[in-house]
C-alpha cells in the first residue's frame, strides 16, 4: 500500500469490519517498513505521526506502536523533543550488522547439520522454490523477494528454537535489507548471488559443515563488498 501521507484517505460511504487493534498495528508497520525500503521514506526524513495516522485513517496508537517496532529494528531514529526520524546508513554499522549476521548463521548450520529435522529442510526448500519464481517474474517484485529472503536465512535461526538468539538475530536483518534496496540492488545481482541459497541447502542435506561455512562467508562477504563499494565512493 503506497500513502501520500499529505493527503487523508476518504472513507466516506465505506462499511468496514472492526479491526483489532493488533491488525492495524502490523497493517501499518508492514506498510512503513516497505515505504523505508523503497525509499518513498528517505533517508533522514522526518515522520509526523498525526499526519501518518490520518493517513492510514487510524489513531496514533497503532502508529506509535509501528515506530517502536521499527525503532528496534534500526530503521527509525525516536529522538526525545526532536521527532522521529527514517534512519539512515552509516557504512560501518551496516558492515558490523553483516558481520553479527555471519556468526549467527555459521553458529546456526553447525549446531543443526548433524541433526537438522527432514521437516525444517523442506520449510527451506519450499521458500527457495518461491524464492526462484519470484526472479522469473517479468514484473520483478523487490520486497517480496526481500520478504522471501530474509525468511529463508532467518529459518536456520528459528529451527534452534531459541527465542531470545531469534529476537536478537531479526534486530540485524532490518538496516541490512533497507539499505541494500536504497542503493538499487538490482535484479541482475541477485540473480548473481541466488545460487549459494542452492549451495546451501546442498550442504545442509549433506550434513557438510565445513562446505556450509564457506558458502555463507561467501555470501556474506559478497554483500558487504557491494555494500562498501556503492556507499564508499559516495
Amino acid at each position: 500500500m503506497s500513502v501520500d501521507f499529505s493527503k487523508p484517505t476518504a472513507n466516506d460511504n465505506t462499511n468496514f469490519s472492526p479491526i483489532e487493534h493488533k491488525q492495524l498495528a502490523d497493517k501499518v508497520y508492514e506498510s512503513l517498513k516497505k515505504a523505508i525500503y523503497t525509499q518513498e521514506l528517505k533517508p533522514g526524513q522526518k515522520l509526523d505521526i498525526f499526519q501518518i495516522a490520518e493517513a492510514y485513517g487510524v489513531s496514533r496508537s497503532p502508529v506509535k506502536e509501528a515506530f517502536n517496532r521499527l525503532s528496534m529494528e534500526g530503521l527509525l531514529d525516536i529522538v526525545p523533543r526532536k521527532g522521529t526520524f527514517v534512519s539512515t546508513f552509516e557504512v560501518d554499522k551496516v558492515i558490523e550488522l553483516l558481520d553479527a549476521r555471519l556468526m549467527f548463521e555459521v553458529w546456526a548450520g553447525k549446531k543443526l547439520i548433524r541433526n537438522l529435522d527432514t521437516k525444517q529442510l523442506h520449510v527451506m526448500k519450499e521458500i527457495l522454490i518461491e524464492m526462484d519464481q519470484v526472479l522469473l517474474e517479468d514484473n520483478f517484485d523487490y520486497f517480496k523477494y526481500n520478504n522471501l529472503d530474509i525468511e529463508f536465512h532467518r529459518s536456520l535461526i528459528v529451527a534452534l528454537g531459541n527465542n531470545q538468539i531469534i529476537k536478537m538475530y531479526d534486530s540485524l536483518n532490518a538496516l541490512w535489507f533497507a539499505g541494500r534496496g536504497t542503493y538499487g540492488y538490482v535484479l541482475e545481482k541477485l540473480k548473481l548471488y541466488h545460487p549459494e541459497h542452492h549451495r546451501l541447502i546442498e550442504a545442509l542435506a549433506n550434513q557438510d559443515d565445513v562446505e556450509f561455512e564457506i558458502i555463507v562467508n561467501q555470501h556474506i562477504e559478497s554483500a558487504k563488498k557491494d555494500f562498501l563499494n556503492f556507499y564508499g565512493n559516495r
